[in-house]
């Protein structure tokens, strides 16, 4: 025996609809296709554009860093220079001193030398003549350009 099944209209608007479901399931498979092959690109392409910045980036990194290198090595180039003129100015400036020391003290013995002198030529001059004190004031003058020249 056999079962034959009778066309139904309500059956038949099923078929209708299941077939227009599944073409509607397959457009929806292709769209779906579509935007995910669109959008595994557009991935690609900002990965590419992020491997390029992360490239760029790293140049540049490299640039600064170098650039750093350079300024830190010129600063301490500067600063060991600079201690050494300070180091020089102090030793120049200790020397001035010092001759400084030397000529004020030179100055004071000179000083006393020519007022003791001075003194000698006041008192004993009326004594000995006009001669004797034309020598004094001539060795006196010569003092006086020693202490100069010094």
């Amino acid at each position: 025996m056999r079962t034959v099944y009778l066309p139904n209209e309500r059956a038949d608007a099923l078929v209708l609809m299941v077939e227009s479901l599944s073409s509607q399931l397959e457009e929806h498979k292709k769209l779906h296709a579509l935007e995910v092959m669109n959008l595994r690109s557009e991935f690609a392409e900002r990965e590419d554009s992020y491997e390029v910045r992360i490239n760029e980036d790293g140049r540049m990194l490299e640039n600064v860093t170098c650039r750093c290198t350079e300024i830190e090595s010129k600063w301490r180039e500067g600063t060991k220079n600079l201690n050494e003129v300070i180091y020089k100015l102090s030793v120049l400036e200790r020397e001035s001193q010092e001759k400084y020391m030397n000529y004020e003290t030179n100055m004071k013995d000179l000083s006393e030398e020519v007022s003791e002198r001075a003194k000698r030529v006041f008192f004993y001059g009326a004594k000995r003549g006009a001669k004797r004190r034309s020598v004094e004031v001539s060795t006196l003058s010569e003092t006086r350009s020693e202490a100069t020249s010094c």
